[in-house]
């Protein structure tokens, strides 16, 4: 079992504590008798990992490369390149690889399964597709690149090589302060790059219609969570009703934005309240959950998916939420000991699915009958359909599918966390 770890391609490391993998390796052999290898790994994270533009692709040609961004992506393919040599020195079987990931994580797995690349035989996606953090094209990153070269002084009358050769000899310390100006928002996002050399239509492949699996992908498992987009909350909470209303219409239209106002039970006298909670599952739904909805319904054969729907127990401001990220904490296990009773025995059986998936078993049954999820939490485990489950929510999406704003409802959502269309103002 091979772990991409989140933190939109800007934060976090494979070598964090959280990801310590020795539970669930202990576990897979000594309660399972399946006893599974689990590799964590780094990859090139922010700027370093992943900046594109123009620039960096003519210095990548003048070097006899092709593209530009999406250095952390190849860090990555090189890991898997290595595990298929090498892993069989561990007592591991490179046929039999199963690559999982959370949020950015997730989102790498699916980009993963899109390179086609043998490198692996089983998939989890947990909380993240392909469109997650955004992308950009080569000419888009070169408006944050020249951006960054203002904010450290680096003049733009420079040709191409030598802007990135004076980029390069900034050290990683102010480069990676240079950010927070730059990007402007408290949670950095870094895209991928649609150089056409990762991928070769990244953008098509990413809207949710166009989903798919390689054949050499035998399985796959998707979820997510009940209140993804808390993450990104200092990107909106100021925001009130009637502004919330006024960024719809321009990014939906008159007509759109009325149906949508109507889905989410947003109006403009809602309490600053009432706003932050409607914005939170509006923009979790746009770029998390109805993706995996449709993902999961456009290859349902040995696909399995779950919600996660158990409230963080922790004192802070996202405790009685069923945050992104927090389903990490019971798949890991490493700590359990603040668990409640049912949220350990919610964790265990999380670890033992993912352990069960990655070693060819069924961990519940899959998508294709019934359309049936695995609901995780709040107190147990069981299995329901998404109507089952929560009719307004399955109502919500179907309406929205039949009108075609899924598409830009994604985009909205998007601006709304990740402000894409301000990163990308030119301001001289």
């Amino acid at each position: 079992m091979v772990f991409f770890h989140g933190g939109a391609y800007t934060y976090s490391t494979g070598s964090s504590p959280i990801y310590d993998g020795r539970l669930m390796s202990i576990a897979s052999a000594l309660d399972l008798q399946l006893p599974t290898i689990i590799v964590t790994l780094n990859y090139r994270l922010g700027v370093y990992g992943f900046l594109g533009g123009t620039d960096l692709q003519a210095y990548a040609g003048s070097v006899g490369e092709e593209g530009c961004g999406n250095y952390g992506m190849w860090d990555q393919v090189v890991a898997l390149q290595w595990i298929q040599r090498h892993i069989s020195a561990f007592g591991g079987d490179p046929g039999r690889v199963c690559i999982f990931g959370q949020s950015a994580g997730s989102r790498s797995v699916a980009c993963h399964m899109d390179r086609g690349e043998p490198l692996f035989e089983s998939a989890i996606m947990q909380s993240g597709v392909l469109a997650l953090c955004g992308i950009m094209t080569p000419q888009q990153y070169q408006i944050v690149f020249e951006k960054l070269l203002r904010e450290l002084g680096i003049s733009l009358e420079l040709g191409s090589i030598e802007r990135v050769q004076a980029l390069a000899a900034v050290s990683e310390e102010k480069l990676t302060q240079a950010m927070v100006p730059v990007f402007g928002i408290p949670v950095i996002t870094m895209a991928l790059c649609d150089d056409g050399v990762l991928l070769p239509d990244m953008a098509r492949q990413a809207d949710y219609r166009n989903f798919s699996r390689p054949d050499f992908a035998k399985r796959l498992m998707i979820g997510d969570a009940l209140h993804e987009c808390i993450i990104w909350n200092k990107s909106w909470n100021h925001m009130s009703a009637p502004e919330l209303l006024e960024r719809m219409r321009v990014s939906l239209g008159d007509a759109g934005s009325k149906l949508v106002a109507e889905l989410y039970a947003i109006t403009p006298d809602m309490t600053a309240k009432q706003t932050f909670d409607a914005m939170e599952r509006l923009t979790t739904d746009a770029i998390y959950r109805i993706a995996n909805h449709f993902a999961m319904r456009t290859v349902p054969t040995n696909t399995y998916g779950y919600h996660f729907n158990t409230p963080s127990q922790y004192d802070n401001e996202w405790k009685g939420l069923c945050h992104h990220s927090y389903d990490n904490v019971l798949i890991w296990r490493n700590l359990e000991y603040t668990l409640t009773p049912a949220q350990k025995a919610i964790g265990k059986q999380m670890m033992a699915a993912w352990i069960k998936f990655a070693n060819g078993l069924e961990p519940w049954n899959s998508y294709e009958h019934n359309q049936e999820l695995c609901i995780f939490g709040p107190e147990h485990v069981e299995m329901k359909t998404l109507e089952a489950h929560d009719a307004a929510t399955q109502y919500r999406w179907n309406v929205l599918d039949k009108h075609d704003l899924i598409g830009r409802l994604s985009c909205l959502g998007d601006e709304l966390c990740i402000q894409r269309e301000t990163l990308l103002r030119k301001t001289w």
